[in-house]
């Protein structure tokens, strides 16, 4: 039996198969039942081999050639500069049957100087994950990405997941196989009173980010754009976090 090395060779890298997508040309869809049906045109697999760095060959496997114990998997380390924070913002939306998890928004931040770990916090029990989320780095691009949707949902919660190992992108990967819409977040420049009446003929930065919202439950009636505001003495941070993120 054929079966595409596609999501292997991705996690080995650090990929996501939405990032492949994007970088193939290929809608996330599309990829996703690729990999899950091993099957494709060769010229569609040629393109995804020669993103992935590798000839069409190498991503295919014969399932028949041997036999692996499935209850033994291999953890690896992925490149260094492929680690990083995924940023999973679950939605808690009031419906007709209460307030209810409808959907998340996931982003990876890549680790930068003031992207750092607080070291210092120690789980308290045995229970505790570790790294505890209270560890995880949180910056201006967080705090107002997340403060945009809690302006209109309160209740929706960010979880962070450290992206080290290939069991981590293979746990992104299976989190984001699902249907998805876009989403869309705006965030402003704040101005006090004064700042606003000294702002004719200044050139200020709007920051636009597009998400994928993935879902199980479609609710048509959730809304899907949102916006915050930034202090305009925090442009030049803002721009630099930006150079760090991808949105999945």
């Amino acid at each position: 039996m054929i079966k595409y090395r596609i999501k292997e060779i991705c996690t080995a890298k650090g990929l996501t198969l939405a990032e492949l997508a994007t970088k193939t040309g290929i809608h996330a869809q599309s990829m996703s039942r690729i990999v899950k049906t091993n099957n494709t045109r060769p010229s569609t697999l040629e393109r995804i081999a020669k993103v992935l760095g590798v000839t069409s060959e190498e991503l295919i496997e014969d399932d028949d050639a041997g036999t692996k114990d499935s209850r033994i998997s291999v953890i690896t380390g992925i490149p260094v500069d492929k680690m990083g924070v995924a940023k999973i913002i679950t939605i808690y939306a009031p419906t007709k049957y209460g307030v209810m998890d409808v959907g998340f928004i996931a982003y990876k931040r890549s680790f930068y100087p003031k992207y750092r770990f607080n070291e210092n916090q120690k789980p308290k029990s045995l229970m505790d994950e570790y790294p505890i989320q209270s560890s995880y780095p949180h910056d201006e691009l967080d705090a107002a990405i997340l403060e945009a949707i809690k302006e209109t949902y309160p209740e929706s919660k960010l979880h962070n997941k450290l992206i080290a190992f290939n069991t981590d992108v293979e746990y992104l990967n299976r989190l984001i196989d699902r249907p998805s819409k876009s989403m869309e977040i705006t965030v402003n420049p704040s101005f006090t009173y004064e700042e606003m009446r000294s702002s004719t003929g200044r050139i200020f930065s709007q920051f636009n980010f597009k998400f994928n919202l993935y879902y199980d439950l479609d609710f048509d009636t959730i809304r899907t754009i949102f916006s915050s505001n930034y202090d305009i003495n925090k442009k030049e941070e803002l721009s630099l976090q930006l150079q760090t993120m991808t949105v999945f």
